[in-house]
C-alpha cells in the first residue's frame, strides 16, 4: 500500500507572476538543486508523459517556466529540504496557470515524499508543519491565498 500526500493552494496576486511564486518558495523553503546539484523539471510541450529533464542551470528552469505559462501549460519541479537534522525529503512543486488580465491566479500543488508525521499518529501528514511555512513566506511576498487542501491518499 502507498500513501499519496499533498498540498494543493489556490493563489492571486495582482503584481505578483509564476515566476515569483517560485523564486519565492525556492528563496525561501526548499532547494531545487537535488543531491548531485542538478534541477529535475518537466520540459515545455510535455503534459502527459512526464519525462523530466534535468539541468544545474537555473536560467533554463526559469525560461522553461515562463514558456509553460504563456502556452497554458503547467509547471513540475523537483525540490529538496530538511524535514529535521535526521531526515532529507524530496518534493515535487506543481503549478498550474489560471491566466486573467488584472491579475495572476494559479494553483500550487506540493506533493511529498515521505513527509513529516505526527507524533502519535505515524499514519498521518504533520500539515501544519508545511502550512506554518508556506502560508507565511507566500503572505509576505504579498500573494493572497484563496483555498488549502490538504489530502493523505491510501492506494491499495
Amino acid at each position: 500500500m502507498s500513501v499519496d500526500r499533498s498540498i494543493t493552494i489556490s493563489v492571486s496576486s495582482e503584481n505578483q507572476s509564476t515566476l515569483d511564486c517560485f523564486n519565492v518558495i525556492t528563496q525561501n523553503l526548499w532547494s531545487p538543486y537535488n543531491h548531485q546539484n542538478q534541477i529535475r523539471y518537466l520540459p515545455l510541450g510535455d503534459t502527459k508523459e512526464f519525462d523530466f529533464e534535468s539541468t544545474s542551470n537555473m536560467e533554463i528552469v526559469t525560461s522553461t517556466l515562463e514558456s509553460k505559462f504563456e502556452a497554458g501549460e503547467f509547471f513540475i519541479v523537483g525540490l529538496s529540504g530538511k524535514i529535521d537534522d535526521e531526515n532529507l525529503e524530496s518534493i515535487d512543486l506543481w503549478i498550474f496557470p489560471k491566466p486573467h488580465d488584472r491579475y495572476v491566479d494559479f494553483d500550487i500543488r506540493i506533493t511529498l515524499g515521505v513527509g513529516k508525521r505526527l507524533v502519535h499518529l505515524d499514519r498521518f501528514t504533520d500539515y501544519s508543519y508545511y502550512l506554518n511555512q508556506l502560508l507565511p513566506v507566500l503572505n509576505k511576498a504579498g500573494f493572497q491565498v484563496g483555498k488549502v487542501v490538504c489530502e493523505d491518499i491510501d492506494w491499495a
